[in-house]
This record gives structure tokens, sequence and C-alpha cells, in this order.
């Protein structure tokens, strides 16, 4: 290696200076040159205006902008032809509905307040029947309930079960489960069982609101009023307890007889429960006109009817399980075994004018003037309404007090009505 070569390689490096563009030292120089003019400074006089401040037009929109709410009505037409035909299927859907309402159109309009109900027949009243007594405030089938419900209506529904030792109690399940604090079929357990249980108080109003039911007490012969449980009652002590003169719808449950589906329960038989039916009726000198028989099973009510003397009203009973290919068959099995009346369930379609018209006036023996149509279970206003759109007189209410305050209500318009000019 040279002397010059070692000596460049231990020198210090030396800075490279990179040359500006020229564009740039022109820009420099004239910020410098701009930097270096003097301020001038100009005061305005009170005589001179003041500079109106710079106007800025709006810019014309382009062409495509112009054309945004042209494209906004034809979207929105696109819209409506899209969602035509689902609208058109809800009118459809919705008028299907109210046509299969009991009574088609003119009882969807008339419950609906459109149109009034139809005429009563001269001489026809509407009349009340307390389901199981009452259902709220007093517990379902209970003395308290049964008489509380008869001294308001005097007509009173009931359930009637079999025990196993031969009692005829109040009571609506095969199981003593719901309504009690007992276990097991009412036709498996003795009186004294039943009796010693307590009936559960009701949780809630017929229209399912929750609500406290009444509490049990009972007024001594003092006049005072002490707590009390709530019982299941026996037939003879409904009969004792009631008003002379009231009238009982007995619901036939839990009996057993010839040509009844093989689930019913065995251990009560309807001929044991006619005759012990039969024997507190003659304890307690109730009349035949008093008493109503129901059941939908027309075995059960069978039984009754010729085990018993003449005078007695059956009802065969049309539950929620019908519709309306099987009225042919109920109007069949009630001429043809001649029971003289007919319980319908009011929220079925069954329940129409023409068909209500049809069994008053089919196969009329010749000791009555027509036959008696029930609706069961009014439980709201709008129940009320329909049956009685539906030409029913018979009204089965869950709620005796509300049903004539609203009778009430409805007599005072009609009578406010009438008497305006």
């Amino acid at each position: 290696m040279t002397d010059r070569d070692l000596s460049s390689a231990t020198s210090t490096p030396q800075t490279v200076r990179r040359r500006r563009p020229p564009h740039t030292m022109r820009h420099s120089a004239r910020e410098e040159a701009e930097l270096k003019k003097p301020l001038k400074f100009s005061i305005a006089s009170d005589e001179e205006d003041e500079p109106s401040l710079p106007s800025y037009r709006p810019r014309r929109r382009a062409s495509n902008e112009n054309a945004q709410p042209s494209l906004f009505h034809i979207r929105l037409i696109r819209f409506l032809i899209r969602l035509f035909p689902r609208v058109l299927l809800v009118l459809v859907i919705a008028a299907i509905v109210v046509a299969m309402l009991p009574g088609g159109w003119r009882v969807a309009l008339c419950a609906a307040n459109v149109l009034p109900p139809p005429a009563m027949r001269t001489g026809e009243n509407i009349t009340l029947v307390a389901h199981r007594g009452c259902e709220f405030p007093y517990p379902e089938n209970t003395l308290h309930g049964l008489r509380y419900g008869a001294q308001l209506v005097r007509f009173v529904e009931l359930d009637i079960s079999l025990t196993s030792d031969g009692h005829v109690v109040a009571m609506h399940d095969d199981l003593l489960d719901r309504t009690t604090n007992g276990t097991g079929l009412t036709c498996e357990r003795p009186l004294d069982y039943v009796k010693s249980l307590a009936v559960k108080m009701p949780e809630r109003d017929p229209r399912g609101k929750i609500a406290q039911g009444k509490f049990c007490s009972d007024t001594t012969a003092g006049g005072q009023s002490v707590p009390c449980t709530y019982r299941v009652p026996t037939l003879n002590e409904i009969f004792d307890e009631l008003p002379e003169g009231t009238k009982y719808m007995l619901d036939v449950k839990n009996c057993y007889a010839p040509g009844i589906e093989a689930n019913s329960p065995h251990c009560s038989n309807c001929t044991m429960l006619r005759e012990a039916t039969k024997k507190a009726m003659e304890k307690n000198f109730i009349k035949p006109e008093q008493v109503v028989f129901t059941t939908q099973q027309v075995a059960s009510l069978k039984a009754f009817q010729l085990g018993l003397p003449m005078g007695y009203s059956y009802s065969l009973g049309m539950g929620q399980s019908y519709s309306h290919y099987k009225r042919k068959t109920l109007m069949a099995k009630i001429e043809g075994d001649n029971f003289n009346t007919a319980s319908l369930y009011v929220g079925l379609a069954a329940v129409r004018p023409d068909f209500v018209r049809q069994l008053r006036e089919s196969s009329i023996p010749a000791s009555m003037k027509h036959r008696d149509v029930f609706a069961w279970t009014i439980r709201r206003d709008f129940d009320f309404r329909l049956a009685r759109c539906a030409g029913v007189t018979n009204l089965i209410v869950a709620e005796p007090m509300r049903v004539l305050r609203r009778i009430s209500r409805d007599v005072g318009a009609l009578l406010a009505a009438s008497e305006d000019p």
C-alpha cells in the first residue's frame, strides 16, 4: 500500500453537500423577498363602508344529483308493487279468520258493537248460571262460592264426583291435586280424607290476571267474623245451605258407563253416582224442574236419564274438541236421545245463530216450547257479546257480579236512548 493510499484511508470523511433543486432555490428567494417588504397599514375612516364579505353561491348540482328525486320515486313505486301481494295475502287471511268466527260476519260485527244482537222471543230473558258457584273471588265448587253465586243469580253450576265410600262431592277434576292440598283420584279416596283437605285459594281471576282471592271467613251467631278454611262440600251440604228454590246444573264427572273411553276412571260408576245423587235430592226435597244434568258423554247422560223419574232436564255438552263437521253428529245425538237442552262452548264456530235456532226448534217434544241452549264459559266482556250475538240467552258465567254490572250498564244505556226525543 502506498503512502497516499494510507493517508486517504486514515483521513476524516468529508461531508457531502447536496445541491438544492433550482426551483426550490427560486421559491426560497421569493419567500425571503416577501418577508423583507415593509408592512403597510391603512386606517379606515368612519365614512367609509366596511368591505362586504364574499358571497358563496351553492354550486350547481351535477346531473346525477338532479336525477335523485325521480330515482327515489321509482324505488318507492317498486317497493309498493312488491309489498302489494303480501298486504293482499294478509287481508285475505284476516277475512277468512273473521268469517270463521262464531256466526261469521254478522256475529263478528255484532261482537264489535257494529250490529245489534238478535231480538229475544216474547217472554224470554237472559238467564245467568254461576259457573262452579263462582270462580272468583271464592274458590270453585266451595260452599262460600256456591252460596255467593246463588244469592246473585239463583242458578248455579257445579261438578259432582263420587268418593270411594259412595258420597257425592263437588269436584271438577279426576285428581285432587289442582284444587286441594291432597293427592290421588277422588273416587279412590274416602269422604273423611276428602273433607280433611283444604281447598286452594284462587291466584288469578277468570280473565287470567294475577289477583288475590277472598280469604275464608264465617260469621258466628253473635255477628262476628272468624277465619276458616275452604273445604270440599258434599251434595247434601250444598242442597241444605243454598236458598230454597235455587236451580242447579249438575255436571256429571268422573263416572264410568259402557261406551265411555277407556281412560275414564272405573272406580266411579255412573249408576252409583246417579243413585247417590237421587238420594241427596230426595232427602232435601229438590224438585225435578230445579235440576239440569249435563255432560259431554252421551253414555253418562243416558245412565242418569234411564234411572231417574220424568221431569229432569238433560243437556248434552259440546266441548272445544268439536268442529263444523260434527254439528250433525251433535244434532243426531240430541234428537235421538231426546235431550231437551244443549251446552255449547262459547268460542266454538258451532255457536252460530242458525245452529242455535236449529237446536231450539228441531224435534221439540210437545211438552216444551223450545229447547234451551247454554253457552259456557263467559269470562270476558267479549265472550258475553259473542254469546248474545249468536242468539244464546242462557249464559254460564265465571263472575256473576261482573256480568250483572255489564247488563245493568247496557239496560241503562237502552233506557237513556229510548227517552231521548
